[in-house]
């Protein structure tokens, strides 16, 4: 019956201060107890709320977390931050999302606690990666705090690596192109290029494409054909555009010429094509000279990828893998 007052109070306001305070002190569930405190964050319950960042249910101390912080600026007090190390996902969940809305300096200490958790909503099988969301909002909202100290970066950089999450590693690659020490590039780069773990190689390659307008010229200089030419093609697909949309027009044009002498890896061209033509129509059109004549994939590439090609349109220009890089980033984005 209290539980009955309290979900008919979410539509008749009615008296339930009482069903509130005997639910929240009594129920052996949890659903009941968030109900509870919801209700008592609805009637401005404000002692019963406040208690409830201790309760025993991680679904109330989440309601209350947020009924308590939602009004405050930042930074946070210290008593809400230690709720980084809540043994209850939902209280770290609700926690890192405010922490998200109210960047400030002085919540990194509990960003990193977070940034480290292991949470995932789903099992994951052997081979597989895991899924940390709270991790993933946790790297988000570091990256809000702008530029990165050195002792920050250095320790993102070992979480990247050791995380078997490749979101929450692309993520912090990505943060640490945009918003920390241009060594880190470096470092990044030299990942990208040497035998390492696949997953983190494409990772790395993959921050320093997107982060192309950070990235400095003395990364985008060592790109060279031979590079682009004998790593994986993950690695050359997303180097190669580094180079087409940052590096001189001769370095693109050379780089160019190397891979269409490699018939397993030509096709990589229209992804150069496809960069180069916002640049200069004239060297986007000298590439596409490199390739047959009239290839409906050149065409393709030089139209701005516009439109679906043919399942096979591209196999006479490369291996499926490489076919595979180009589809990749020049095909039709698939609605989510």
């Amino acid at each position: 019956m209290r539980l009955f007052r309290v979900t008919l109070d979410e539509h008749i306001p009615i008296l339930v201060q009482d069903d509130v305070r005997w639910l929240l002190a009594n129920t052996d569930k949890a659903n009941s107890a968030a109900k509870a405190i919801e209700a008592a964050v609805r009637h401005g319950m404000n002692a019963e709320v406040e208690a409830g960042l201790s309760h025993r249910f991680a679904a109330v101390v989440a309601r209350a977390l947020n009924a308590v912080a939602t009004p405050m600026t930042a930074p946070l007090p210290e008593a809400l931050l230690t709720l980084a190390n809540h043994k209850g996902s939902p209280v770290r969940k609700a926690l890192v999302e405010l922490l998200a809305a109210k960047p400030h300096p002085e919540h990194l200490p509990a960003l990193f606690v977070l940034a480290k958790d292991d949470w995932s909503p789903r099992s994951s099988y052997q081979g597989e990666e895991d899924d940390y969301p709270i991790a993933q909002a946790a790297i988000g909202a570091i990256g809000k705090l702008g530029p990165l100290d050195v002792g920050v970066a250095d320790e993102l950089y070992r979480l990247a690596i050791d995380t078997r999450d490749s979101d929450v590693r692309y993520e912090i690659f990505a943060l640490l192109v945009r918003a920390a020490d241009t060594r880190f590039q470096g470092q990044l780069f030299d990942l990208a290029v040497n035998p390492g773990r696949r997953t983190v190689r494409l990772a790395a390659a993959g921050a320093l494409m997107a982060g192309h307008e950070q990235v400095t010229s003395e990364i985008v200089s060592q790109i060279t054909p031979q590079l682009l030419a004998t790593r994986i093609e993950g690695i050359s697909s997303r180097l190669l555009l580094l180079v087409a949309v940052r590096a001189e027009v001769d370095q693109v044009l050379k780089a160019a010429e190397a891979l269409s002498t490699m018939e397993k890896r030509r096709v990589l061209l229209l992804l150069a094509i496809w960069i180069v033509r916002d640049r200069d129509t004239s060297a986007a059109e000298r590439i596409a000279r490199i390739l047959p004549a009239n290839h409906i994939g050149v065409k393709w590439a030089l139209a701005g990828a516009k439109g679906k090609l043919a399942d096979t349109a591209l196999d006479d220009l490369g291996d499926p893998i490489s076919v595979e890089q180009v589809l990749l980033f020049m095909g039709p984005k698939k609605k989510k």
